[in-house]
């Protein structure tokens, strides 16, 4: 059983990083596209000003990425000028990824953490691309948000049981989207769970979670670092849902053996009373056979057992002194 465990347990991390390298592939395509929609919207700004219109470009379909609940562009002081929604007056100077953009030269997508969307008053994932103006000034940034459901629907595609666990963290230790047995989260800190900390010293890889991290659930995990952004993947299965084929031929194994040992016990007890039996009758017999031999021998009268040919099997001595007397007398007579 030890072995069976250990192949299920094998087999399922196997399965598991597949399906992490596809959460990644879809994860990836998620945010390239992102990328590709900021840095038109990006272009066009640097050549239209504040006169792109992002809600024409939606409505025309010039923009197709429904993903998306909303692009905007932000100018170097942070506040929305162009919007694919009506917005009002909206400042996210004091946003994380606006404070990061403009920190720095870099000019790759930035996830940033979930927050509550002053837009739509709802929980979304922020992505941003820095805007560069003339003289390689900052200029402002190109944002769009989604629904950090969007990264965990890949769980309805992948086989992982009902207690599942399906999670993107950022490497900042901040959950961009996680499922676990059917509760979707977003938010938490990651830092303490020990595929996060593993992930340090290898950038992929698997481990068996006794303790439940999570939700208490204890899980067979693989995860990922993603290539190009600073984020990680993880699929875990249930370790009960794992194993639990293997406890059902356990279970079976188990009721064959104690059928198998009724079974032999039975034969034992049945072999035991034949055997009683078989002495019983032997003992039977011979007390028969001795009484017969005592009466045969013993009797007044001579007895004898003869062939219908007329030889003699067997007699006892009153009839051989009976046939001797007789051949006797018939030679006096004669």
């Amino acid at each position: 059983m030890a072995f069976e465990r250990e192949q299920a347990a094998a087999s399922a991390m196997q399965s598991n990083a597949n399906l992490a390298i596809a959460f990644e592939q879809q994860v990836f395509r998620t945010l390239k596209a992102a990328e590709q929609v900021a840095a038109f919207v990006r272009e066009q700004y640097l050549q239209q000003g504040t006169d792109i219109d992002l809600r024409d470009w939606v409505a025309r379909g010039v923009i197709r990425e429904p993903m998306f609940t909303i692009i905007s562009v932000v100018n170097e002081q942070g506040d929305i000028v162009s919007s694919s929604q009506e917005t009002g007056a909206v400042n996210y100077s004091d946003r994380a990824f606006f404070k990061a953009l403009r920190a720095s030269d870099r000019d790759d997508l930035f996830v940033s953490e979930p927050v509550l969307g002053r837009v739509s008053g709802q929980w979304r994932i922020p992505m941003a691309l820095r805007i560069v103006s003339e003289g390689g000034r900052f200029g402002g940034v190109v944002v769009m948000s989604v629904d950090p459901t969007n990264f965990t629907d890949f769980y309805r595609q992948a086989d992982l049981g009902a207690q599942g666990l399906l999670e993107l963290a950022g490497l900042d230790g901040v959950v961009r989207g996680r499922k676990a047995g059917g509760q979707i989260s977003f938010g938490a800190d990651a830092r303490g769970l020990p595929w996060f900390q593993q992930r340090a010293q290898d950038p992929e890889g698997e481990l068996i979670d006794d303790t439940g991290a999570v939700d208490g659930v204890p899980r067979i995990l693989s995860y990922r670092s993603m290539a190009g952004y600073p984020l990680m993947v993880t699929v875990g299965s249930a370790s009960d849902e794992v194993l639990a084929p293997v406890m059902q031929r356990r279970i079976e194994y188990l009721a064959l053996a104690a059928g198998a040992s009724v079974a032999l016990l039975c034969f034992g007890a049945l072999l035991i009373v034949v055997l009683a039996r078989q002495r019983a009758v032997a003992d039977a017999l011979a007390s028969s056979e001795g009484l017969f031999r005592a009466t045969f021998h013993q009797a007044a009268t001579g007895i004898a057992h003869i062939t219908p040919e007329g030889r003699i099997l067997r007699a006892n001595d009153k009839f051989w002194g009976l046939l001797v007397f007789s051949a006797i007398s018939d030679g006096t007579q004669s």
